[in-house]
């Protein structure tokens, strides 16, 4: 039960991907030497960590992150099952500990990659994807005001925020961050 994908899932979300695959195979590095070398813990961590890297490359929705849990549950269980099958004698115990043990490794992490992208992004003044959604949201107090006050700026606002979204798309420029300026 080591929560390690959560790292580079941190890093990935606050940074960019690439960053996050530095700092997750630094980790397993890490794990390696920390281990002696145990192969089947330096691949269960890099396997859960790379999924949830590629998982949380493009953050859109904060469903981003249960799948990303899901996939990281997925990764843990067929490098723990590989494993064990590979071993030679299957201890069930041994196995379904291990089974239970990856999907609580997954949900951790993606609740501790969650947790601290709010907080970091917080304390370090950092413009999360979930803050601009939450700007974007047609319920935000600001739009809500700005649809009462001025409903031709609010229409006029949403179409141009659309049309932004879409070009910014077109170029592979920040969609939603086009969308929310």
């Amino acid at each position: 039960l080591m929560p390690l994908a959560a790292l580079g899932m941190l890093v990935t979300v606050l940074l960019n991907a690439r960053m996050g695959l530095i700092a997750q195979v630094l980790l397993c590095l890490a794990v390696g030497q920390i281990t002696s070398g145990r192969l089947d813990l330096i691949l269960y961590n890099l396997a859960g960590g790379l999924v949830g890297i590629y998982s949380l490359r493009r953050v859109s929705r904060i469903n981003t992150f249960v799948s990303a849990s899901v996939y990281i549950v997925l990764a843990n269980v067929v490098v723990v099952v590989t494993f064990a099958l590979l071993g030679g004698a299957l201890d069930t115990m041994r196995v379904g500990q291990s089974v239970l043990s990856s999907v609580l490794n997954g949900v951790l992490a993606t609740i501790l990659t969650l947790g601290g992208y709010s907080l970091l992004g917080m304390a370090f003044n950092i413009t999360t994807k979930l803050q601009l959604l939450d700007l974007a949201r047609p319920t935000h107090p600001l739009l809500r005001q700005l649809l009462l006050k001025a409903p031709g700026t609010y229409h006029h606002s949403i179409m141009v925020g659309n049309m932004a979204e879409q070009a910014a798309e077109i170029v592979g420029a920040d969609a939603l961050l086009a969308r929310v300026g």
